[in-house]
């Protein structure tokens, strides 16, 4: 099943806890993921954060900043769009700069603030030029999750 999924945060600090939160989950359901910044200096940031963004679980991951081998990591974070570790999930954020299509992945996740347009403009574009089984655009605000079509 081809998944395209957005998940947009309101522009606050915990939005990369909720981006962490996020990647848990994918994780536990028993997916391979390839975490994509689009931004070089932030690649230490989420290797450090992903080991203390929670007391209560371990995330086991690599990064392309640190580690050589990215096959040994069920979660490899890097800035480049390839599937490097026979991921079947890949998930994109920090304004990650996609040039359409890559379909190597069976789950897409889109995860970012609501003011990165640049990026969201990326996301719609992409979502539009391919059918998916499912594909659909959570926003968080003050009650909670809303969703809605992925479509600007």
């Amino acid at each position: 099943m081809k998944e395209c999924i957005g998940y947009q945060f309101p522009n606050t600090p915990d939005w990369e806890k909720g981006a962490a939160q996020l990647l848990e989950k994918v994780f536990k359901q028993g997916h391979r993921v390839s975490f994509v910044t689009g931004q070089e200096e932030r690649l230490l940031f989420w290797d450090q954060f992903l080991w203390t963004f929670s007391q209560k679980s371990f995330l086991p991951h690599g990064c392309s900043a640190r580690d050589p081998v990215p096959a040994d990591h069920p979660i490899w974070i890097t800035t480049l769009l390839e599937n490097q570790n026979q991921a079947s999930c890949v998930l994109l954020c920090d304004g990650t700069n996609v040039n359409l299509p890559f379909l190597d992945f069976n789950l897409i996740l889109w995860v970012g603030t609501e003011n990165d347009t640049s990026f969201w403009t990326k996301a719609f574009q992409f979502c539009a030029s391919h059918s998916w089984e499912k594909s659909v655009l959570w926003r968080k605000n003050s009650g909670g999750w809303v969703s809605g079509p992925f479509l600007s």
